[in-house]
């Protein structure tokens, strides 16, 4: 067996995997170092599923001027005669942690619901407000929201829709961080990647409900993070790391169940051409399948040289190795977390 040895400290001994995935060639380990801008990290509003309507609002305006060129924002919402709507609102200068705004907002229908639980947000707050929702709006695109703005947040679908607001310059920390077990088509909670990648805990208080300020400050942090670390930290989910490769002009082959396929298939990733999707079903297909592709990336050098596949037990993983040439990169990924990285030999 082509056995692997003296892996990096970071990395875990191999445990009972649910992803599998090997990395067949020096250049492409060279090429995945912490190198992220400003646009890796942009989505467009369709990705993240906002619908806006033909009576939101948007920036006019092209330039910013002074105002901050990355804005994190969060809203609380309650409910109201007229479904949900806008009660707070809060923005954060994202390069600096600054409180730009936070303000209580008048809502347009009669409130049913103050939600101060989730929201924080009092009779006494909403009776005080600064603004009314037209007025707020007014405010937000003459002050701080310029066409080139990028607005970051949490679940942005959320504050976009509680604004009506369209703008196509976003980045949703839900979408820049992954799952931790890196299951397509799944959403990591704030709380958790506070807690994860921070080390800090936040919306604690049973009492007063979630703190807007807290959020949006969590939010600009981890966003100063990815930006430090680069575009692969923190994105263990398939999405993120074969869009990344097929920025790069890996060829990849991917091996997994038809569910998966589809999830990648709505995220656009099946749209690269350097990417092929081969879809298994049961634990037996799936190896014979991974295997193909692992023979094909290793023997043809105009196929594939990054494998992604499925395995049911730790013995496949290893009978897959067997398959790679020396110097081929193999990286385990447990369900619980753990991580081990191993140069054939």
């Amino acid at each position: 067996m082509a056995r692997g040895g003296g892996h990096p400290k970071l990395f875990r001994p191999w445990t009972e995997s649910t992803a599998f995935f090997f990395l067949a060639d020096d250049e492409t380990q060279e090429a995945w170092g912490p190198t992220c801008s400003l646009e890796d990290l942009i989505i467009h509003p369709r990705r993240l599923n906002v619908q806006p309507l033909a009576s939101w609002v948007s920036a006019s305006q092209r330039e910013r001027g002074s105002a901050p060129r990355v804005i994190s924002l969060d809203c609380e919402m309650v409910g109201t005669t007229q479904g949900a709507e806008l009660a707070k609102i809060t923005l954060v200068d994202a390069a600096t942690s600054e409180v730009l705004l936070d303000t209580f907002v008048r809502p347009e229908g009669e409130v049913v619901d103050l939600r101060t639980a989730t929201s924080g947000v009092t009779a006494k707050d909403l009776k005080n407000a600064a603004y009314s929702f037209r007025g707020l709006q007014t405010m937000l695109l003459s002050q701080y929201i310029f066409r080139d703005t990028v607005l970051l947040g949490h679940g942005l679908k959320n504050d976009l829709d509680v604004l009506r607001l369209s703008h196509p310059r976003l980045i949703d920390t839900g979408r820049i961080f992954d799952h931790p077990v890196g299951i397509p088509g799944t959403t990591p909670s704030l709380r958790f990647l506070a807690q994860r990648y921070l080390k800090k805990t936040i919306q604690n208080s049973l009492q007063r409900g979630h703190s807007s300020i807290e959020d949006a400050v969590t939010c600009a942090e981890l966003y100063r993070l990815k930006m430090q670390r680069g575009v692969s930290y923190g994105s263990r989910g398939m999405s993120s790391a074969l869009a990344w490769m097929a920025h790069h002009n890996v060829r990849v082959s991917v091996v997994d169940t038809p569910a998966t396929l589809d999830v990648l298939r709505r995220e656009s990733v099946a749209r690269q051409h350097l990417i092929t999707l081969t879809s298994a079903e049961g634990p037996q297909d799936m190896f014979f399948q991974s295997q193909q592709a692992v023979l094909r990336g290793t023997r043809d050098k105009d196929s594939s040289t990054f494998t992604w596949c499925r395995v049911a037990t730790l013995r496949d993983a290893q009978r897959l190795e067997e398959e790679l040439r020396p110097g081929g990169i193999v990286m385990v990924l447990g369900l619980e977390g753990s991580i081990d990285l191993r140069v054939v030999k």
